[in-house]
């Protein structure tokens, strides 16, 4: 018997041993009073992404910028100093992202967004060259084209009132990226509602609640879900377009080479050039090119953080420049006098566009794309001053960071030339504006991202003036990408 119980012991001291060693080292942070066994994990469960909102302000409120959260027997640490910021995301041990990415592997697999160490290193030295300002160049076109295009779908609300412009600009960006990663058009604006936008908007949201619900992060649990049946056949039918596609490129390219002819023929612009897709079919690891597995990983990562991540930046943008009409003539003058009438654009005049440019920061500041991202410490270390045990997951939150007095003055209001005088030493600047993240993990697609903004905004503000729907105001939603519960809703008139 005495045997029995010691055994017990034993295997009871192995199985906690690491949580122990958490609470040893946390006991001290501040943070929510948690409860045995659950953490804080009640405080979060079943809670709506505004509720989420209001929950993490009150905690930055009562703890200060440096606080840990236990969600069941998980710490979770959240840092908010720019000091802090910096040495996190320029710390190569802190380059594992948190748990939470996880949540995006059934769909993601290991791609550059989810993988790290030796396969995200090789992966994003490979993909690197796929965003050089020559490839970059010729994806402008494509920019001008579905931006000409979400223009004549715009005259449908010329002048009628109020709609909401995120699903508008959701399909042009959904064309933007299909076409520049795969080098197919799906013709989202053209056509119907898009089923692919649909599924990953609904996959997007499992996702998301996975990260805070306890009961859902539990991979065990999570397999007697409802959520989890419907997550395997989103993930089925997406899985099933990109191998599609990737086949039929494949095809397509071997024919091409047989024929000398090796990259695509645009129809607007008939010149040739190569998608991402393209490229990825092209590239050789270690000796070795790409399989179909691990093309539809990278691509699949594409067309998530390219489409949604860019569709929120443009409605959160089109907002704040109807919200301020003096910022509005500034811009539409900008762009008048560099383009001119016909509205043409290349990368020379976006680039030549730098108060749109301080528009577009001021906006991502405000409303980053990804309002909250984080880390993983994958062996016991100090992180800015504190002893981190392994496996605790480091938050950094750019949305609450945004509003914070001590970062920026008057963090509120929307005052684009606060960038005008910033400087790649200013630290306390750099790391405090993280809508791309930082350090080495770094957004790869950031300067696409910009560069389409710019385009599309642009062509916007040449063809109409932008107003806001009375008394409105958007409801945050931190999601795994920011979105508006009560969507962009703007009126637009001509300026023909």
């Amino acid at each position: 018997m005495l045997v029995a119980v010691v055994s017990l012991l034993v295997i009871l001291w192995l199985i906690f041993k690491s949580d122990i060693r958490k609470v040893q080292l946390a006991w001290n942070f501040p943070g929510p009073t948690a409860l045995p066994i659950v953490g804080n994990g009640l405080q979060l469960i079943n809670k709506t992404t505004l509720e989420f909102v209001d929950i993490i302000h009150g905690y930055i409120k009562n703890h200060g910028k440096f606080f840990r959260i236990w969600i069941g027997n998980e710490l979770v640490t959240v840092f908010m100093e720019p000091k802090d910021v910096q040495q996190i995301l320029t710390d190569v041990k802190l380059i594992t992202k948190a748990k939470e990415y996880k949540y995006l592997e059934p769909w993601l697999k290991t791609g550059l967004l989810t993988s790290t160490n030796q396969k995200w290193m090789l992966r994003r030295k490979a993909l690197t060259p796929a965003f050089h300002f020559k490839i970059l160049d010729e994806f402008v076109e494509i920019f001008d084209k579905q931006s000409s295009i979400l223009i004549e779908k715009l005259k449908a609300h010329d002048g009628k009132g109020s709609f909401n412009a995120f699903p508008v600009v959701a399909l042009a960006a959904l064309d933007v990226i299909c076409e520049t990663a795969m080098g197919v058009s799906l013709n989202t604006q053209s056509g119907s509602e898009s089923q692919y936008v649909k599924n990953v908007n609904e996959l997007a949201d499992i996702v998301h609640r996975r990260s805070y619900d306890i009961i859902e992060r539990s991979d065990m649990l999570f397999k007697f879900t409802k959520a989890y049946k419907r997550q395997q056949l989103l993930i089925s039918e997406l899985h099933k377009f990109t191998d599609t596609v990737i086949s039929s490129r494949r095809k397509e390219l071997k024919n091409k080479k047989s024929s000398g002819t090796e990259s695509i023929e645009d129809e607007f612009f008939g010149k040739k050039k190569k998608a991402l897709l393209d490229l990825l079919l092209e590239i050789q690891i270690d000796g070795k090119y790409l399989s179909d597995d691990d093309i539809r990983e990278e691509i699949d990562t594409f067309m998530f953080e390219g489409h949604d991540t860019t569709a929120s930046a443009l409605a959160f943008t089109l907002y704040n420049i109807a919200k301020h009409e003096d910022i509005q003539r500034k811009c539409y003058e900008e762009i008048q006098n560099i383009v001119g009438s016909d509205g043409r654009f290349n990368m020379k005049t976006l680039n030549e566009m730098t108060y749109l440019d301080l528009v577009c920061k001021e906006s991502l500041r405000l409303y980053p794309s990804v309002p909250i991202f984080g880390r993983k410490v994958t062996e016991e270390m100090k992180v800015c001053g504190k002893l981190l045990p392994k496996d605790t997951t480091i938050l950094i939150l750019p949305y609450y960071m945004a509003r914070d007095p001590t970062i920026w003055n008057n963090p509120e209001e929307f005052i684009p030339e606060r960038f005008s005088g910033v400087k790649d030493s200013d630290d306390a600047n750099i790391f405090g504006y993280v809508p791309f993240s930082g350090g080495y993990r770094n957004c790869i697609g950031q300067k696409f991202a910009m560069l389409e903004i710019k385009a599309t905004i642009s062509k916007i503000l040449l063809n109409y003036k932008i107003k806001l729907e009375k008394n409105f105001k958007p409801q945050d939603s931190l999601e795994l990408v920011i979105k508006s519960k009560n969507g962009i809703m703007i009126q637009i008139e001509s300026r023909k």
